[in-house]
């Protein structure tokens, strides 16, 4: 009669489980590794962003306009250059600024200033003709060397007159232009920040190699951060920046809208002003 054949009793596994052991643990091994990378990738990208909000807000504390020679050291942001005269709804324009518009502008942010000071670091003093004269003949230069695009913007029905200065500035990083406005005391309130903007978001991301347009204000700055919710920005983050105008506390608002089809950019990760001295 035969026996049974007793089991196995040997703890040792069989050659097939201790190579799909094996297999599981490099799997792991590689996961890790991949987690790390990201880690770093991440860190390092966070980095980037940081140093670019940085430098923005180093530019920005200095009037946001071009300081004289800058159109000769900046990079160039992109190889086309946006309309020279914008026609919108309402009589209301935007025009490049030239020196020809130095004493309306002069005339406009003397007139301002109590508005202006809250947010505006540059308005803690009422600039000179001569300063303004200075700065605008450099917000030339650096149109031409394709780093930054300034404007005023103005109504037909005020032939002369300037009610408030917008810009395009090339200060945060590559592929992207930084929007900066200001308009007048007694034409708020009437959608013209919102109009001009949204006017220059589509002229900046039709430019070549602009991917993305940014607009920053300080998060106490209810009537600027309104601008880009309306015109259909994200948020895409609040950052601590320094407190440079009596108005502002430290918390960044930056709003990102991108071409549409575009990938964001994962280094983008700080309020926000245009010079019109």
């Amino acid at each position: 009669m035969s026996q049974a054949q007793p089991r196995s009793c040997d703890p040792t596994p069989a050659r097939g489980d201790r190579t799909a052991d094996r297999e599981r643990s490099a799997d792991r091994e590689r996961a890790a590794d991949r987690e790390h990378t990201s880690e770093r990738e991440q860190a390092g990208e966070r980095e980037q962003a940081g140093e670019r909000d940085r430098t923005a807000d180093r530019e920005r504390s200095a009037g946001t306009a071009p300081a004289a020679g800058r159109a000769r050291t900046a990079a160039e942001v992109t190889a086309g250059r946006p309309p020279e005269l914008l026609r919108l709804p309402g009589g209301l324009w935007l025009r490049r600024r030239s020196s020809t518009h130095a004493v309306a502008l002069n005339r406009a942010v003397r007139a301002n200033l109590d508005h202006l000071r809250p947010w505006m670091e540059w308005a803690a003093e009422a600039p000179t003709r001569a300063q303004t004269a200075e700065l605008t003949r450099a917000g030339s230069a650096a149109w031409e060397a394709g780093t930054d695009f300034m404007y005023l913007v103005g109504l037909d029905a005020e032939p002369g007159g300037v009610i408030g200065a917008f810009g395009l500035h090339g200060r945060i990083g590559p592929g992207a232009l930084e929007i900066g406005y200001w308009v007048a005391t007694g034409h708020v309130g009437r959608g013209i920040a919102t109009t001009a903007a949204g006017a220059l978001t589509e002229a900046a991301l039709a430019l070549p190699g602009i991917t993305r347009v940014e607009i920053r204000c300080d998060r106490a700055n209810a009537a600027s951060a309104a601008v880009p919710r309306k015109l259909g920005y994200r948020l895409d983050r609040v950052t601590a920046t320094a407190v440079r105008a009596p108005g502002e506390t430290g918390r960044q608002l930056v709003w990102v809208k991108e071409r549409p089809g575009a990938a964001p950019d994962a280094a983008v990760r700080n309020g926000h002003d245009s010079d019109g001295r």
